[in-house]
């Protein structure tokens, strides 16, 4: 049952937040799921999902303090 639990595929909610923040930070989609071995967003598990979901958000946080930094700058 483990096993199960750590395969079980994740919600549409955390496809849905995967996708906006895909969108949001103008990353290659084909590219992440490459990366994390699926073939689309719907096929990850909780465990991929929580890397992928951290990774984007750091992605969106570097993005954002960069623009704040540029926009200093003028």
């Amino acid at each position: 049952q483990e096993y199960k639990e750590a395969h079980k595929t994740i919600t549409k909610e955390q496809v849905g937040k995967i996708l906006d923040l895909i969108s949001t930070t103008n990353t290659d989609e084909k590219i992440m799921c490459q990366y994390y071995k699926v073939k689309k967003i719907e096929e990850m598990t909780e465990e991929i999902y929580q890397k992928a979901y951290h990774a984007l958000e750091a992605k969106l946080a570097k993005e954002e303090k960069a623009q704040r930094a540029g926009e200093t700058k003028q």
